[in-house]
């Protein structure tokens, strides 16, 4: 009974502590609404001056959050309030804490937790970026009862599955978010009270545009929308995508001198496409101690020169990051590239957006961007947080007005002349390095092919133009001995042109650069020079030069398509029809020898006689030949059976004749010796002369029988044998040839027969 009591007063005590607990929260969390409209952004210096919860305000101290940022004063108390907010700022201004701090507040304000299911959901562009939002809520909101999921393209999606339902907030990407949509019944978004979407105009972009509106039907239209990017949009189209209510535009930087950071130093310099590899390593020579960023326009680029550099060793760590990589190798290499102080990391933009990386000294961008919103983005990898930095741009003559485009948009930046006496030159390196191991070739080639198409097919000529670009020359500062085979560049720039009066094909520059074999035309027009339609061609243009005097005629320019005269496609089996109509014989193996007139004229006569015969008369031929086979060997199996049963017989008889030891006159001996002699000599040789002449059957040449003298000894030998045999018979016959035989002597003459 004492027991029960006191069970019975502690449980009642954590009620009473409970009910206390929530009474406190439901205080604190009227006091901190009541302050929302009271306070003025000018008078917030700290983070301890805004209406938050002692929660937040924990864990942001203990994060080592005291000041805000200016986006972070103006965005945090609109979106406390509950608006929509279309955030803008300069890179490493501190949006993702701007959102973060709103979104833990207003699950704060409802009391969530795990039983109430996802109550807030932030959606970025990239893995590395949601990992580093990830971290930062656990950081932030460590003093809060919240589950919080990472949800990422790479990982187990069956695990996922179980535990996506309890999490209240959600960081994910774009394109397994809507996996769990469309395949897991446990995850349920009816009751999402707020979603951010980071790096906004990424998101919103065609890439993500058809995942973006899918996501969206699945949403409810009851929620707040928060927007942040440095390059913020400001379309109509994309903001009512989103069904934002009047949403507000907070961008702190906008009448800002500059729209990059105060403190970060730009500069570009002026490089023939065949040079950026040789000024880019001089350059990682002569700075190895800094941290560097390099950003390359594609996956295979970024390989080509990490495994050029790698074997190089330029005197600091060498990383890479790029999309194809797994999930496991991209996060070791984010996290090794924060921590090391002297490296060098080749990326894509893959690393451009959101990321913050402490302490980067420079950021170059090897290959010119796209646009100016990814310019922004890139350099923005540096200078964070009034940190000092320094940006370079590498561009090529011909891409000096995306300069001027630069200075248009209030970007400061500023020319550097190269310096020649540091400059190295690494093309026979590479050149060796191709040679020798063939696998650093077809990457060297597939990085290649893979920029040229990326300028091809992009979309600001005036910028990428593949013409203005000496293929041969840039191919061999790349460690190449050819340009490979680029098949989109086959039917490029050939056209012909009437201008001034003057028929002629105009040959363009690039026509000069690049040579791109068509192997599969040749071949073509070697396979149907037979079957041309069109009879009629010109060989030369203008013979008189008529058209050449300007008075005499005035004809209008026009310009005419190779796409008029299209050639058909010819596969392998139409040309091999082609090549057996003109009688050319294919695929056969040539033997030469010592003797090759003598054997190519045995084979035409072999082939000849192969000819006249046909097929069935050497099948009956063959048919008869092994019926005779067939009867020889049968009489032959006959005999041998008749001698072994004759033997048999013999043997029998000697054993009973032994056995009875009967006294048998010596004429008996005799006349049996002599059966068993003309036995034994029937059995020795066979009677064979009932068999057929071999020579007459196969038509064998007759020719000259020579006996080897192996046989000439054996015969020799059983001719010796033989005479043997009769000289003991003879003496036999002398020594007992009167009188009857005694037992004992007929024992001993038979003895003398058997060993015969």
């Amino acid at each position: 009974m004492f027991n029960y009591k006191v069970e019975k007063k502690v449980n009642r005590s954590t009620r009473k502590c409970k009910t206390a607990k929530k009474q406190e929260e439901e205080e604190e969390i009227k006091k901190v609404q009541e302050e929302y409209d009271k306070v003025d952004s000018c008078n917030l210096q700290k983070f301890s001056d805004f209406p938050l919860s002692r929660r937040t305000k924990h864990g942001l101290q203990n994060s080592g959050y005291h000041y805000p940022t200016e986006i972070q004063r103006e965005a945090i108390l609109f979106s406390l309030r509950g608006m929509d907010i279309l955030g803008a700022a300069k890179t490493g201004s501190g949006k993702t804490l701007a959102f973060v701090v709103p979104v833990l507040e207003c699950l704060w304000r409802q009391r969530w937790s795990s039983v109430d299911g996802l109550g807030a959901l932030i959606i970025s562009p990239t893995r590395e970026l949601a990992l580093q939002t990830y971290e930062t809520f656990c950081k932030v909101g460590c003093m809060h009862d919240f589950s919080a999921a990472l949800v990422i393209g790479g990982t187990d999606a069956d695990y996922e599955k179980r535990r996506i339902g309890q999490s209240n907030l959600v960081v994910c990407t774009p394109g397994r978010l809507l996996q769990h949509m469309d395949e897991n019944p446990l995850f349920d978004t009816t009751q999402l009270q707020i979603i951010v979407l980071d790096e906004a105009d990424r998101i919103l972009d065609l890439g993500f545009s058809a995942q973006l509106n899918a996501i969206i039907q699945n949403l409810p239209e009851t929620r707040q929308t928060l927007l942040y990017s440095a390059t913020q949009t400001k379309s109509v189209k994309d903001l009512a995508r989103l069904s934002l209510k009047n949403p507000v535009y907070v961008s702190v930087h906008e009448n800002s001198k500059f729209c990059t950071p105060e403190r970060l130093k730009q500069n570009f310099v002026v490089c023939k496409e065949e040079d950026k590899l040789n000024y880019f390593w001089s350059f990682l020579r002569t700075h190895t101690k800094c941290k560097v960023l390099a950003f390359f326009t594609n996956c295979k680029q970024v390989r080509f020169v990490y495994e050029a550099f790698r074997r190089l060793q330029p005197g600091l760590t060498v990383l890479h990051l790029h999309g194809s990589m797994s999930l496991q190798k991209r996060v070791n290499v984010f996290k090794e590239f924060q921590r090391k102080k002297f490296v060098v990391m080749f990326s894509t933009d893959i690393a451009a957006r959101g990321l913050d990386f402490p302490c980067v000294d420079w950021v170059i961008q090897v290959d010119c961007p796209a646009d100016l919103a990814e310019y922004i983005h890139r350099s923005g990898r540096t200078a964070r947080y009034n940190n000092k930095g320094r940006a370079l741009l590498i561009v090529n003559p011909a891409q000096t007005i995306f300069i001027e485009h630069l200075k248009e948009k209030r970007i400061p930046i500023s020319e550097i002349q190269i310096n020649y006496e540091k400059f190295l030159n690494i093309q026979t390196k590479l050149q060796t390095f191709c040679s020798q191991d063939p696998d650093f070739h077809s990457i060297c080639s597939r990085a290649l092919v893979a920029y040229c198409k990326s300028l091809h097919f992009a979309k600001n000529k005036e910028i990428f133009n593949m013409e203005k670009i000496d293929l041969e020359a840039l191919a061999k500062s790349m460690g190449l001995f050819s340009v490979p085979r680029m098949r989109f560049l086959r039917n490029v720039n050939k056209k012909v042109h009437l201008v001034d009066g003057s028929l002629s094909e105009e040959k363009q520059p690039s026509d000069e650069m690049v040579h791109v074999p068509d192997i599969q035309n040749e071949t073509k027009h070697e396979l149907d020079s037979d079957e041309d339609s069109d009879f009629l061609k010109v060989k030369k243009h203008d013979v008189f030069n008529v058209m050449g005097q300007e008075d005499n005629f005035n004809v209008p320019n026009f310009q005419m398509s190779n796409d008029i005269s299209k050639k058909k496609l010819i596969t392998r089996a139409s040309k091999v029809k082609k090549m057996n109509k003109k009688n050319i014989q294919l695929n056969q193996k040539i033997i030469f020898t010592e003797d090759d007139y003598n054997c190519n004229d045995e084979l035409k006569e072999m082939q000849r006689s192969e000819e006249a015969g046909s097929s069935e008369s050497y099948i009956e031929l063959a048919k008869k030949r092994l019926k005779e086979a067939d009867e020889i060997d049968k009489k032959v199996h006959r005999e041998r059976s008749r001698m072994i049963k004759r033997e048999r017989l013999l043997k029998k008889k000697l054993k009973k004749a032994e056995k009875r030891h009967r006294q048998l006159p010596l004429s008996h001996f005799e006349e049996e010796n002599g059966e068993s002699d003309s036995a034994s000599e029937a059995e020795q040789e066979p009677d064979l002369s009932w068999l057929p002449d071999p020579d007459k059957v196969y038509k064998y040449p007759e020719e000259e029988v020579v006996v080897p003298d192996v046989q000439l000894k054996r015969k020799t030998q059983k001719n010796l044998k033989e005479k043997e045999i009769e000289t003991k018979k003879k003496k036999m016959t002398n020594s007992k040839c009167m009188g009857e035989l005694t037992l004992e002597d007929q024992e001993a003459f038979a003895l003398s027969l058997l060993e015969m």
